[in-house]
């Protein structure tokens, strides 16, 4: 990290390259809307093209490997042929597999929205890794055009490189999960909720339906999450505004948001019995019983209704480790989210070790629309402290929020220099905050190790591909595993 910052820092110092930087970062500053528009869909082909070459630069598996992504993927084949269910299958109990339900109907247990998203790789027959890729590219940009509002666009710069350097945000480029396009449905809402300030138009409040209504079915918690920043964006506008203006705005939002309510409803209704009873809360009730919503989780003596091995040895030493780390008696708030940060450092490389100087970005949330962008670290934490289990790329919703602090530090620093020139600074010091990052990105990518679920995958895929349709195929998990 710091020999990319003194890189990034020594070419700085070359004239002959200071000047022309100089030059785009006066130049950048000045971008109309219009332009800043067209370069937000330039960012997209930049963003898929950086985040494939971090993927074969550091070997990471372009592969479905999470139990999550084979359930997705399977949501997203019955979604390809308009069904989110089929009838229970005859021999079930043969066929059963993580987060996927056998009873009382065949369905993934997750919200629909990712598996929507993801169709095209279905209908085109689209490798896996690609939509994935592509939905983050999107994210980076969307990004980078919500910081332009917010910063404005030279020093938006240094929150997409920070972005794209986070080895969690690479890595999860290429997979088949659900993280990544509810940020980017939030980040559309956002964005169309300033075009609303602007304008008061039912059609852009209908988009904001849309894309809320879409998040709620993909990732609920991150949904409110963002929902509740989404109110200090419209909150002023309805204050300000008569209501006969209102309506037509909110009937809109409304009329936008309820397609994708109504398929949940549905999934619910058909899977559950109740039209309030997700799957997702039904499958944990039979296989993850202390994670059920409004279980006790001190009652782990429960064990999962399936009877594969599997899924009974998962329950046991992942789900309620984490339960049993949760239990600990000095297990206190904060020390839960010391722990967490030192899970989340991996994934957010670099800036975990810059935490000082985001302190510093801090101080720049200076108007309410940076506050309420920020607000939504605060929201995570908030959110996420009250379930057991903790992965890293739980925090990708909030990543808008952290690159905003990164974002912030080039102006603040260069306030606090007034004696130095503050284009020439600020310019210098995001120099230095986009090589810094880039330079920890190399060491954590170096520093990844090969995954034993992939090279297990790999073989089984080598050992399928001889086989000869049709056939049954039957495994048995390897000595010790």
């Amino acid at each position: 990290m710091l020999v990319g910052g003194l890189i990034a820092f020594g070419v700085y110092q070359i004239s002959v390259v200071r000047r022309p930087l100089m030059y785009l970062f006066r130049k950048t500053q000045a971008i109309k809307q219009k332009t800043l528009n067209r370069m937000t869909w330039g960012l997209i082909p930049v963003g898929c093209v950086i985040l494939y070459l971090t993927h074969v630069i550091s070997g990471r598996p372009f592969e479905m490997m999470w139990h999550d992504e084979f359930q997705f993927h399977l949501q997203s084949q019955l979604v390809a042929r308009g069904r989110l269910w089929m009838p229970p299958h005859p021999l079930g109990a043969f066929f059963d597999t993580f987060y996927v339900l056998m009873q009382p109907v065949y369905a993934p247990q997750s919200f629909p929205g990712a598996a929507m998203m993801y169709v095209p790789t279905v209908w085109l027959n689209l490798p896996t890794w690609l939509m994935p890729l592509v939905v983050a590219a999107i994210g980076a940009a969307l990004v980078w055009r919500l910081l332009c509002q917010l910063v404005g666009p030279s020093s938006a710069l240094v929150g997409w490189v920070v972005l794209l350097s986070l080895p969690g945000y690479q890595r999860l480029s290429t997979m088949y999960l659900a993280q990544i396009p509810v940020m980017v449905l939030c980040l559309g809402a956002i964005l169309t909720a300033l075009r609303y300030q602007k304008t008061r138009g039912w059609g852009v409040a209908g988009v904001i339906g849309i894309c809320m209504g879409w998040a709620a079915i993909t990732r609920p918690l991150d949904a409110v999450c963002w929902g509740i920043i989404l109110l200090g964006f419209v909150v002023p506008v309805i204050r300000t505004t008569r209501w006969i203006r209102l309506w037509p705005g909110a009937l809109a939002a409304v009329v936008g948001a309820s397609p994708f309510l109504g398929i949940q409803l549905v999934f619910n209704q058909a899977v559950t019995g109740s039209v309030l009873h997700t799957p997702f809360d039904y499958y944990n009730r039979r296989d993850q019983p202390a994670l059920a919503f409004g279980s006790d989780l001190k009652d782990i003596t429960r064990a999962p209704i399936s009877d594969i091995p599997q899924k009974q040895m998962f329950y046991q030493e992942f789900s309620l480790r984490w339960i049993k780390l949760q239990q600990h008696p000095s297990m206190t708030w904060w020390m839960q989210w010391k722990n967490r940060l030192n899970i989340l450092q991996p994934a957010l490389g670099g800036s975990v070790w810059l935490i000082p100087l985001a302190f510093i970005g801090l101080l720049g949330v200076q108007s309410m629309i940076r506050f309420w962008v920020a607000l939504i670290l605060a929201l995570f934490v908030i959110g996420y402290s009250f379930y057991p289990i903790f992965l890293p790329h739980y925090m990708t919703f909030a990543l808008p929020g952290w690159v905003l602090l990164f974002a912030l530090i080039p102006e603040k620093i260069s306030g606090i220099f007034k004696f130095l020139k503050r284009d020439m600074m600020t310019c210098g010091v995001g120099l230095m905050l986009m090589g810094a990052c880039v330079g920890a990105s190399t060491e954590f990518i170096r520093r990844e190790s090969p995954d034993y679920v992939l090279e297990l995958l790999r073989d089984m895929r080598t050992k399928l591909a001889q086989v000869h349709p049709p056939a049954i195929v039957l495994f048995t998990p390897p000595a010790g595993r």
